[in-house]
């Protein structure tokens, strides 16, 4: 048959068993020169480090050493300054005797010492034949500044006037007993003969690397292991940006290319006396060499493992898949038959048995699977085409600009931003300036200019001018990319519409604006406070109340900081109370002290300020003035304490004549309790005994709002009867309207009696009288 089924060869490439042998010695000859390359590379960088570290400890430690013997040498010097300052005023052959007699010095100075007067012309020396005297050194650095500055100074390195050999010169200021600087103190170390340096410098690092003593200054070598690089210039700055970091400070460990040209392992320390710093080297190639021994090793290793893991792997393999085999006769048999499909053997219970045991289950949910897969295509397709909406719909687009060549590229997305057809536009700098509404376009170039000169991304926001005058806003960002040189090459930048949330932000500033204006409009005063009690804002009415202008005056200060300060601990223990139970506290009095002195009374409200997000960061509060409520509330107490105390009786009404208050001198007079009395019309005291005519007078009198006055017999709760002079007068509001009418009486019960009595008996004498004089008249 032409499709019948075929054993493959073992050695086949169709063969599962080669394909999996080789595939399998391939993630292991992957894996484990992935690990050989992973290990090399970390020997090597731990290599690195600790040759870094080693070598690092060993340069500090050498400039330490230097840097104290410089000290010493200087300190030296200053000190000898003492005893040479008077002998300047003497003859130069004292002068010179008494420099002879400091052999401590041509131990330190190899190339001798001299000193010149203020002038900076040598005057004396030693050894005197090194030819310095009437030599001139004020050209010299160390000289000048000792002899201008005051200050000592080790020197650049150079070749000696005298010496005409590599020196370098420590200068320090000899003064008078006045502090004047008369001349120069300078002691000279001749690089050429044999100094203390050489305990260092004529040293190897490990077999070819060594030291090298840089004057960062003068960017100058002083001296190296290699002799023959004193004085050498280092290369400009820029040329070797390595070498660079290291004049800059930098004193770590770390790999350059020295001016040989040859890669080297670099640490270097400060010698902060001379500002120097000494640099050990060590060729890379010295450095790593047992590490690429050890690599070379390992390498032959990983070879050898690779060889076995195959030999291994294949002989593996075809015993593994032997179950495989066996199916697969099986399902030639079942091929080269018209029977129905049958399960496979299944021989073994590893992964291949349950591959076979799961083959009639995998045809029944083939179909299933590729209707998933169908479902999964479409909502694939659907993500990407949304990915494209949102895109389009963030209004951003990128742009890049070629600062070489000038050319400009943009997304299809700005083309929209700006309205323009890509097919009828050629997008460039200028024209994208003018797009740019004219207000802004200095502000934006101004701000790419600065980004090319500080090499710094900016962020801008601005507007654009469409042709048909309408504003739009974006937001521009921009990086530019530079070389090694500082040269600038490209711009790269993004251009967002941004145009609804300016318009949202100034919505949100007129809202803003508003909320402060119905703030302030508000009768109350208002006032918030962050979490450590220092205010955010109030209006209008409380900064008058602070004594300030504005309530700008007052941001950011604390209660401590007004004129309420006496009250300040207690308003902040109120405000922190409120934020820690984060429960509004209603409305409650307390003083509060004016910027004038005076005290006031408030009502405050606080209440504990959250985000959206329900996290506490404040307090608000409000209070009115009650200063007047308050006298008002007094003035009523105490007329209520007159009222209550009167011995007359006191009785106020409404206009429809329902008792709202007596006091207590009623309850006596009357019997009446207070509550039996409450809501009655005062007329559950009438008697019956007052003509009615005289009630019609009174109402008269009070319904044209006028006081009425006169006696009425009362009676009170037990019967008895009583004569009160009454005084009722109507109570009118702010706006002159009647609203109570009160009614003041005051029992005259006995003073009425003793006034009949007195009538009586006035009647009685009276009629006496008349009786007496009838009878005198008649007798006559």
């Amino acid at each position: 048959m032409k499709n019948a089924l075929r054993f493959l060869s073992p050695y086949s490439w169709r063969s599962i068993k080669t394909r999996i042998t080789v595939l399998v010695l391939c993630v292991f000859v992957v894996s484990i020169w992935s690990l050989f390359g992973v290990v090399s590379s970390d020997l090597q960088d731990d290599l690195e480090r600790m040759i870094g570290e080693q070598q690092h400890a060993t340069v500090a430690l050498h400039a330490i050493e230097i840097n104290r013997a410089l000290a010493e040498r200087m300190q030296t010097l200053e000190k000898v300054t003492q005893l040479f300052a008077p002998a300047m005023a003497g003859s130069r052959a004292d002068l010179q005797l008494l420099m002879n007699q400091r052999p401590a010095l041509p131990g330190m100075f190899n190339g001798g010492f001299f000193i010149t007067d203020a002038a900076g012309t040598a005057i004396a020396s030693v050894p005197v034949d090194a030819g310095r005297a009437g030599l001139n050194y004020l050209e010299r650095d160390h000289v000048a500044s000792a002899l201008k500055d005051g200050k000592s100074k080790v020197s650049k390195p150079a070749a000696g006037k005298a010496l005409n050999t590599p020196v370098v010169s420590l200068g320090v200021p000899i003064r008078d007993a006045q502090g004047r600087i008369v001349g120069a103190l300078v002691g000279v170390i001749d690089l050429a003969k044999p100094n203390f340096m050489d305990a260092v410098m004529s040293a190897h690092y490990g077999k070819s690397g060594g030291y090298t003593l840089i004057a960062k200054q003068w960017r100058q070598v002083v001296t190296a292991t290699n002799k023959l690089r004193a004085l050498q210039e280092l290369p400009a700055i820029g040329i070797n940006p390595a070498l660079d970091r290291y004049l800059n400070g930098f004193d770590g460990p770390g790999q350059l290319t020295d001016p040989m040209g040859v890669r080297v392992m670099a640490s270097a320390a400060d010698i902060p006396v001379a500002n120097w710093t000494l640099a050990a080297s060590l060729p890379v190639e010295e450095a790593f060499a047992p590490v690429r021994n050890m690599v070379r090793n390992i390498a032959l290793a990983t070879l050898v493992a690779t060889l076995l893991a195959g030999t291994l792997i294949w002989w593996l393999l075809r015993r593994q898949l032997r179950p495989a085999d066996v199916a697969f006769s099986a399902l030639t048999r079942q091929a080269a038959s018209a029977l129905p499909l049958q399960a496979l053997p299944q021989t073994s219970d590893d992964e291949i048995g349950q591959l076979i045991a799961a083959f009639n289950q995998l045809l029944a949910n083939l179909s299933v699977r590729e209707s998933d897969l169908r479902d999964s295509r479409e909502q694939v397709q659907v993500a990407v085409q949304r990915l494209l909406e949102a895109q389009q719909i963030a209004h951003l687009g990128s742009w890049t600009l070629d600062l070489t060549t000038g050319s400009l590229v943009w997304s299809d997305e700005i083309y929209r931003i700006f309205e323009l057809d890509p097919q009828k536009f050629e997008p460039s700098y200028a024209a994208f300036v003018d797009a740019i509404h004219p207000d802004d376009r200095v502000a934006v170039d101004q701000e790419y200019t600065r980004s090319l000169v500080t090499r710094s991304a900016y962020l801008i926001e601005h507007r654009l001018q469409m042709p048909d005058a309408r504003i739009k806003w974006v937001q521009e960002r921009c990086h530019t990319e530079f070389d090694a040189s500082g040269r600038a090459l490209r711009s790269v930048g993004t251009v967002q519409d941004i145009t609804e949330r300016k318009l949202a932000e100034t919505a949100l500033e007129q809202s803003r604006d508003l909320l402060m204006t119905v703030i302030d409009a508000i009768p109350m005063r208002m006032f918030w406070k962050d979490r450590q009690l220092n205010y955010l804002g109030c209006n209008t009415a409380f900064a008058r109340d602070a004594g300030r202008q504005t309530p700008a005056d007052l941001i950011g200060r604390d209660d401590y900081q007004m004129a309420w300060a006496a009250q300040a601990e207690q308003y902040r223990k109120d405000d922190l109370m409120v934020m820690e139970s984060g429960r509004t506290r209603l409305p409650y009095d307390e003083p509060q002290t004016t910027p004038d002195g005076a005290t006031i009374w408030r009502r405050t409200s606080k209440t504990p300020l959250k985000d959206l997000d329900g996290r506490l960061f404040g307090v608000l509060g409000m209070y009115e003035d009650i200063s007047e409520q308050r006298q008002a509330q007094e003035q009523l107490r105490k007329l209520s304490l007159v009222a209550e105390q009167s011995s007359a009786c006191i009785i106020i009404t409404n206009l429809a004549a329902e008792i709202e208050y007596v006091n207590e001198a009623f309850v006596r007079k009357t019997g009446f309790a207070r509550a039996q009395a409450l809501g009655q019309n005062p007329r559950m005291l009438k008697s019956g005994m007052n003509p009615e005519h005289g009630y019609a007078v009174m109402w008269r009198a009070l319904g044209e709002g006028l006081p009425w006055s006169g006696e009425l017999i009362n009676r009170r709760k037990d019967g008895s009867v009583f004569v009160s002079r009454v005084l009722i007068t109507p109570l009118r509001d702010e706006e002159g309207r009647v609203t109570h009418y009160v009614s003041v009486q005051e029992d005259v019960t006995e003073q009425r009696k003793i006034a009949d009595e007195l009538e009586q008996h006035r009647q009685y004498l009276q009629n006496l009288l008349t009786q007496r004089s009838h009878e005198l008249n008649g007798g006559s």
